[in-house]
């Protein structure tokens, strides 16, 4: 029993190089999943406006991190356990049976979950506070209370004792499997050259392509994270597919390149990569991947956080917006004076504004069509007024003929300057500013306002009925004119269609958006985690792959500086792939973002070209980190003289 516990620790001390990168980012998985879990947990989180959908969040948040430690922890198993078969091997030939290897096996296992969930637990309960305090800053609200949950702890504890379970079963089936006399064949055996596979590297191009073109054609309206999500599945098709075809089509162009080929920093690097492309090439995809969906990630819901306000304030431009089909009365403008006077809050004079009401329309390549409210296709909600009207909300003195029209969108969208509408032509004008601009019912469609010469013009347009809008300001403590505004739409008998409450709004908005922050930025950390992770373990494979093969050409005359000239060659010339393809992907990715970011009322593309390059600049600096360390593993691994076990 001693010499299977002292064997299981030596075998963790010795290729420490090995287990202290995957016990450090286990541990922190662990950690950000007793987070998620936590917050799932708590009640006060439930309570607070968009309470139930901020949980949802954080419960995907959770199943998805869930998910990536458990593709994480079996594919660096699989590689720890490849290194460790010749080792287990050479013991079998010494005398222990595969009873003791089991044994070895098991111990190794226990001493790894011990230290990767017992200390991930307690990493999770010292950060589950200042996380918390990053939920409740993004939230924007005090009302949420940090709760202790030991069901997340026992959640937490049974998953990944799970997980660990089946790769102890997972090692036993390679022991069973693996002969130890087989196992130095198979090593020596070597690796036929990979075949050019252009059927794969076509039909990949083709779904990345159809991919892209979708992402950019994505339009602003229902469909858009559909579209988006359509988007993604083929261009993670198409990237495996074109890693894996396209890099062994680059590579065998680079060796027939004699000039290039028959240099020595650049005949060991392509030559070595090229029998071993298949596995990299899946490899590189996975890492370019993860790349992508950090960015993408972090891009939108940074995004969508920073418009925020301007999306509140689109939606919501007064404190209370109301609507009716008919003109508020001086009876109700009473109620509401003495409804906000009992909770010490003041209230403003009306703005007040008659229009018809929106109807769903497409404004499609400066035209506009008619539409369904139902329908996916429509992106703005067209509304009409009389020019009188008009002239008295923003105190301008516009003359118009009954055949000329002023035309305003909030997001900006140009129409052409004639333009048809309902069998009748009408000479355009885009004006900048609407005083009383508003999102009617909260909708996804984006707003569209034509001022017309009198009430018969406007009613050709919009054959819709009158609507009344009034919009009010309330100022006193948040709290009270939080409940004020909902005293006030109670006594009017209004319905929830037919008022916007822009506190209402605020505490939905933050408690949604925060959350999809939270969520993301949560998850993107544990992405770049598994991203640094991964580079390093393919890193490590490599340089053990390598070895032997540098040290052999170090033998024949290969010189150090030439061998640290190489390693950087074949380094630099996988690592950049894949933040390469990250790059591009985002690029094509940011339309489809926009289109999305559209839905919400966001339409700052300053903001998003301001996050994404922030994003960039950041991914691709930590990017530059690992390749400096894993740069530095791979030449201590090359330039270590071969054991007799490996």
């Amino acid at each position: 029993m001693k010499i299977h516990w002292r064997l299981a620790k030596k075998a963790l001390i010795s290729h420490r190089e090995l287990y202290i990168p995957f016990i450090l980012v286990s541990m922190l998985l662990v950690a950000i999943c007793e987070i998620f879990w936590s917050m799932t947990q708590n009640s006060s989180l439930k309570q607070t406006a968009a309470g139930t959908n901020a949980s949802y969040i954080i419960l995907l948040g959770a199943i998805f991190v869930t998910v990536l430690s458990v593709i994480f922890l079996f594919y660096i198993n699989r590689f720890l356990m490849k290194r460790q078969l010749k080792e287990l091997a050479l013991y079998n030939m010494l005398g222990l049976t595969k009873g003791d290897l089991r044994l070895v096996v098991l111990y190794e296992i226990l001493i790894l979950w011990a230290m990767v969930v017992v200390l991930g637990l307690i990493v999770g309960l010292v950060l589950s506070k200042l996380f918390f305090l990053i939920l409740t800053f993004f939230l924007q609200t005090t009302t949420i209370v940090e709760q202790f949950s030991l069901n997340s702890l026992i959640l937490v504890t049974v998953i990944f004792s799970g997980i660990f379970s089946i790769l102890f079963m997972s090692d036993f089936k390679s022991l069973y499997q693996v002969q130890p006399a087989n196992l130095w064949n198979q090593s020596e055996q070597p690796e036929p050259e990979p075949k050019s596979n252009w059927l794969l590297g076509v039909s990949s191009l083709l779904f990345l392509a159809v991919g892209y073109w979708i992402a950019v054609k994505t339009s602003p309206n229902a469909e858009a994270m559909v579209q988006f999500v359509l988007a993604m599945i083929l261009v993670i098709i198409g990237i495996y597919g074109l890693f894996i075809a396209s890099s062994i089509v680059i590579l065998k162009l680079l060796k027939k390149n004699r000039k290039f080929y028959y240099q020595p920093k650049h005949f060991i690097s392509v030559s070595g990569t090229l029998y071993r492309m298949k596995q990299n090439g899946a490899s590189l995809a996975s890492i370019c991947l993860l790349c992508t969906t950090i960015l993408v990630a972090l891009v939108g819901s940074v995004s969508l956080y920073v418009g925020k306000e301007k999306m509140i304030n689109r939606s919501a431009p007064y404190d209370l917006m109301m609507t009716q089909s008919k003109p508020f009365s001086a009876t109700e403008q009473k109620v509401m004076q003495q409804v906000v006077k009992k909770q010490d809050v003041k209230i403003s004079k009306p703005k007040q504004m008659m229009m018809t009401v929106p109807q769903a329309v497409i404004v499609k390549n400066h035209h506009i069509f008619p539409s369904s409210m139902t329908a996916p296709s429509a992106t703005h909600q067209l509304s009409t007024l009389t020019l009188a009207e008009y002239n008295n909300l923003s105190r301008k003195h516009y003359q118009l003929q009954p055949n000329q029209i002023l035309v305003y969108t909030d997001d900006g969208k140009k129409v052409a300057q004639q333009l048809t509408l309902n069998g009748r032509q009408y000479r355009t004008k885009m004006i900048p500013q609407f005083a009383m601009q508003f999102n009617y019912q909260n909708s996804i469609y984006k707003s569209l306002f034509i001022v017309a010469a009198n009430r018969q013009v406007a009613q050709q347009i919009n054959h819709q009925p009158w609507l009344y809008v009034q919009g009010q300001n309330l100022a006193g403590n948040s709290k009270r004119v939080l409940h004020a505004s909902k005293l006030v739409t109670t006594a009017l008998h209004l319905t929830a269609e037919q008022y916007t409450s822009k506190p209402e709004l605020e505490g939905f908005w933050n408690s949604l958006v925060g959350s999809i922050l939270f969520v993301g930025g949560l998850i993107s950390l544990s992405m770049i985690l598994l991203t640094g992770a991964l580079i390093y373990y393919k890193q490590l494979s490599e340089g053990y792959a390598d070895r032997q093969r540098f040290q052999i050409m170090q033998e024949v005359g290969l010189s150090k500086q030439e061998t640290a000239q190489t390693i950087r060659s074949q380094v630099l010339l996988l690592f950049m792939l894949p933040i390469i393809g990250a790059i591009i992907n985002l690029a094509f990715a940011l339309p489809a973002i926009k289109s999305i970011l559209a839905v919400f009322s966001i339409y700052n593309v300053l903001i998003l070209l301001a996050v994404s390059i922030t994003t960039l600049v950041l991914l691709i600096i930590y990017y530059l980190i690992v390749y400096a360390l894993t740069t530095r593993a791979y030449t201590k691994i090359v330039n270590t003289k071969t054991m007799s076990i490996e």
